[in-house]
């Protein structure tokens, strides 16, 4: 029922306000990253979607815990995801 309603409120505000190009843009790398990956290994596989992940560090405990998965970790704040670098870096 909440999924159903939020589905409806996205579709009268898409409606209104349209997608972002920057927000089309990184949906369109996510797809082509995700094609690729799909090609590379023969098949489809889910797509998992952490929203407000930060540095990524909850991604890539998604990504070790969900193996057969595509795991895509979004966040609003540049200075958050420019950290993702640096964590990697560390490790």
């Amino acid at each position: 029922l909440i999924a159903e309603k939020n589905s409806a409120n996205l579709l009268t505000y898409l409606e209104k306000k349209g997608i972002a190009e920057h927000n089309q843009e990184a949906f369109d790398l996510a797809m082509r990253r995700y094609e690729q990956h799909c090609e590379q290994i023969g098949r489809k596989v889910p797509i998992v979607l952490d929203s407000c992940c930060g540095t990524g560090r909850s991604t890539q405990i998604i990504a070790q815990h969900r193996p057969g998965a595509f795991v895509i970790g979004m966040d609003k704040s540049a200075p958050r995801l420019a950290r993702t670098k640096a964590f990697r870096e560390r490790e």
